[in-house]
């Protein structure tokens, strides 16, 4: 266990769980249909849950009693009342009663659904955006579009000939190019931010008119939420610390990993282990974890050190080293601590989701170092009984 004396040593950290994350889950999430059982997002407390049994996807209610039978291949979590699901092999969405509010007449939908009234979805092959009719505003003529948020759509351009870089624009709610540049990648805005790739891990910060917010560019950021709580995790030279909106950093590069934060605590990594650190850097949770996900509801799922070998410790010199183990993270088992750090659901579960209205999803058999695996899944209340033993 990595001590607060060993901030300062460097460390080789050979877990590929930061470029995996960041790079690969990246490219699979764009390309993927949509990924069963995403972390659900702007849920009401009335929404149902998604539970897969004999293969088949259905949908519970808070009490744990099926109100949706299972029935769907692939389908995600409701959001905004509405849920994505598929019928052979075309995407549409149903409505809390189990009925289709938009019909499946698409070959994909993007995994995060409804944001401001646009849906990103493809037929034909090509990309655009929908509204909550099931009409295309954004013409599916792109190759990608990425989350519709602050009233901006990222999306890729089918290359032209010799073309050897993707390159992305920024189109309007209306399918307008809002932004006169391209860029070789392209994120969601969130506050009034977001980056761009203008070169290989070479990412600038820009506003919605496409300026430049700082001169300084970045190795690589944060790719879900851009900024969260108004900073956002941001790396350079193999270190990662945060960022205010104006560029300036409010934490400097000094970990091995970093999350944005969430409920005033955001997780970073020392060498082969996760804390949690406020906003002015100082750790309230020391870096003891194998894993450790964001807090929702004041708790949050985190794998402690065990038994399991995770990592290797060595001296060279008189200093100490680690080799952390490959693969997405820690086979140890997973369980829920509060925000002092104390473990109040006990680490029995395979992996544990965050919080949403009281209920979380946990999961088992589902090895790390395999992208997207499914296992068995479940749902627990807040003392972690189970409303939804888990099914597969």
């Amino acid at each position: 266990m990595l001590g607060m004396d060993d901030l300062s040593e460097p460390l080789f950290k050979t877990n590929v769980v930061s470029y995996l994350k960041r790079t690969i889950l990246i490219a699979v999430c764009l390309a993927i249909l949509a990924v069963p059982f995403a972390i659900a997002q702007e849920n009401d407390d009335d929404d149902p849950l998604l539970v897969r049994v004999d293969g088949k996807i259905g949908y519970i209610d808070r009490s744990g009693k099926i109100v949706i039978e299972p029935q769907f291949e692939q389908a995600n979590e409701f959001k905004y009342g509405l849920a994505p699901v598929s019928v052979g092999n075309k995407w549409g969405f149903i409505d809390r009663r189990g009925e289709f509010a938009i019909d499946p007449i698409f070959d994909w939908i993007y995994w995060t659904g409804f944001n401001e009234g646009i849906c990103p979805a493809g037929i034909n092959g090509k990309k655009g955006g929908i509204d909550i009719n099931g009409k295309f505003v954004i013409e599916p003529k792109y190759e990608m579009a990425l989350k519709f948020a602050d009233g901006l759509m990222p999306v890729q351009l089918t290359k032209a000939e010799g073309d050897y870089f993707e390159k992305w624009i920024y189109v309007d709610a209306k399918g307008q190019q809002s932004i006169d540049k391209e860029f070789f990648h392209a994120g969601s805005f969130v506050e009034g931010r977001t980056f761009v790739s203008v070169g290989f891990d070479e990412w600038a910060l820009i506003d919605k008119s496409g300026k430049e917010v700082t001169k300084r560019h970045f190795d690589s950021n944060d790719p879900w939420n851009v900024f969260a709580e108004g900073l956002t995790a941001v790396k350079v030279k193999k270190k990662w610390g945060y960022i205010d909106r104006s560029g300036k950093f409010i934490i400097k590069p000094r970990f091995d990993n970093a999350d944005n934060f969430s409920e005033g605590l955001a997780v970073v990594t020392v060498g082969c282990y996760d804390g949690y650190i406020d906003k002015s850097g100082k750790f309230v949770i020391p870096p003891r974890f194998e894993t450790a996900g964001k807090f929702s509801g004041g708790l949050a799922a985190v794998a402690p050190e065990g038994d399991i070998p995770w990592s290797h410790k060595f001296e060279i010199k008189g200093k100490s080293y680690a080799m952390c183990g490959a693969g997405l993270g820690s086979n140890a088992p997973q369980g829920y601590i509060d925000k002092t750090g104390r473990m109040v659901i006990e680490p029995k579960f395979g992996r544990g989701f965050p919080f949403s209205n009281g209920i979380a999803m946990v999961s088992f058999d589902e090895p790390p170092d395999v992208l997207l695996a499914i296992g068995k899944r479940g749902y627990i209340d807040r003392t972690g009984n189970y409303i939804w033993q888990p099914t597969k």
